[in-house]
């Protein structure tokens, strides 16, 4: 069920057929993508009982041949789980060779676990700003893993992101990574502050990670014709919009996926966009920071943990 304990299971190996590979895991992250697939509430369901986790890195061991299967053999990959077999958290995953990316040399088991979901997220919104021709966005959940890689990518490119966090010490440590705007939407003005930000930066995206009531808000103050990017749900509630922005200042909202997302690139572009993931998370942009690791036996422990201290770092299961 979905708030019971995980537990812990043998299975038997089965056959890799043509274009699949088995893959020694190695390391595996917790998200907040894999919470909300145990509890039933992401995007793609899944039947219980199945093995958890999205995400992770690890040695291909067997193929069951085809080029690209073949190819990985022996090699280190990051991967991700296929929507309908078993996941990552597990000693050994099968999958199609199309879910792995070879690992740069360059970067550790631990750092190649968190290499797709997160960097690959954060370089597709960065582009979606981009397209919108405007400099300034808003980054809403800014001091978690992604947000953080959306404000350093941001730098980079010359961008400016209204980063909205929820605690005064999150405010200190967004500063202390060089974020120029930071806002806590706990406090009593936080709406005359966005009103501030919107009218000098004039911002036309909002990426949204939140969900429930609040981008009604940020959308409402927002200016004509901004789009509201809905990625993630953390609150776990439904979005709650007026009407009467869309309506009347041409206000739109829509949605990212990056399985979607990537289902509509040319692989050729993937190839570019991984190769240049890899290099940033090895000079630190696209890095993620593991803050705690653990084994098998203490996944309960760990997510329950991971859901109080998200902010700190990445909890990585490692093998």
């Amino acid at each position: 069920g979905a708030n019971s304990p995980l537990e812990i299971v043998q299975q038997n190996f089965s056959d890799v057929k043509h274009g699949e590979v088995w893959i020694q895991i190695k390391a595996s992250p917790i998200n907040p993508s894999d919470l909300a697939m145990l509890q039933g509430t992401y995007p793609h369901k899944k039947t219980y009982p199945f093995v958890p986790g999205l995400e992770a890195s690890g040695l291909v061991v067997a193929s069951g041949g085809g080029f690209m299967a073949n190819f990985l053999l022996g090699k280190r990959v990051a991967c991700s789980a296929s929507e309908y077999g078993d996941g990552t958290w597990a000693e050994y995953m099968k999958v199609k060779a199309g879910n792995c990316i070879p690992l740069s040399k360059k970067l550790s088991f631990a750092q190649g676990a968190s290499a797709i979901v997160n960097p690959l997220t954060a370089l597709a919104l960065i582009e979606r700003i981009k397209k919108s021709g405007h400099k300034s966005f808003v980054n809403t959940a800014a001091a978690g893993a992604l947000g953080k890689m959306i404000i350093k990518l941001a730098k980079q490119e010359n961008l400016i992101p209204i980063n909205i966090v929820r605690r005064a010490a999150q405010v200190a440590e967004l500063q202390n990574l060089e974020a120029e705007i930071v806002l806590d939407s706990s406090l009593p003005d936080f709406e005359k502050q966005l009103q501030n930000e919107y009218s000098k930066q004039d911002p036309r995206i909002i990426l949204d990670a939140i969900g429930g009531a609040f981008p009604n808000q940020l959308l409402t103050l927002a200016p004509s014709e901004s789009t509201l990017v809905t990625y993630a749900s953390l609150s776990q509630e439904m979005l709650l919009l007026h009407p009467a922005p869309i309506i009347r200042f041409g206000k739109k909202v829509e949605g990212f996926h990056l399985a979607h997302y990537i289902s509509k690139q040319s692989k050729l572009k993937m190839i570019k966009t991984v190769r240049r993931a890899q290099k940033l998370i090895a000079d630190g942009t696209l890095a993620s920071h593991v803050h705690q690791s653990f084994a098998l036996s203490e996944i309960n422990k760990a997510i329950g943990n991971y859901t109080t201290e998200m902010s700190k770092g990445k909890w990585v299961l490692v093998f």
